[in-house]
């Protein structure tokens, strides 16, 4: 599955995409990249870890996104924030988001609402 098969065309159209940038290799993930009118924002999926790869920091919390356990981090230093979705013990789809303004709050409801849409276009595992 491609990341960009994560976001479905009323999805892209409820984030206000303004352009897809479509797949590229990233790291050890394959990622999607959206530009919206809030912000940039997108999904990276991990098949070489899940969960508990995500490394302890400072405002890492864990939540729920639909029927799946995550956690959330807004990096106050560079206003970006990144939910993490646990899709199984290998594998995770980490879905970040940079709000136009630069506010960390903005990114990380960006990033939530980005999670929720990805999140019900998962495969059943």
């Amino acid at each position: 599955m491609s990341p960009c098969d994560l976001f479905t065309e009323a999805d892209e159209r409820e984030l206000e995409v303004t352009e897809n940038e479509g797949e590229r290799q990233v790291g050890t993930g394959r990622a999607c990249r959206l530009v919206t009118k809030a912000g940039n924002t997108g999904a990276l999926i991990r098949t070489n870890t899940g969960l508990d790869g995500v490394p302890a920091g400072e405002g890492l919390r864990s939540i729920t996104v639909g029927s799946h356990e995550a956690k959330i981090w807004g990096n106050t230093a560079t206003s970006a924030c990144t939910v993490f979705l646990g899709v199984s013990e290998s594998s995770r789809v980490d879905v970040s988001a940079v709000d136009r303004q630069g506010n960390v709050e903005e990114s990380c409801a960006l990033a939530e609402r980005t999670a929720e849409l990805v999140e019900k276009n998962l495969p059943e595992s």
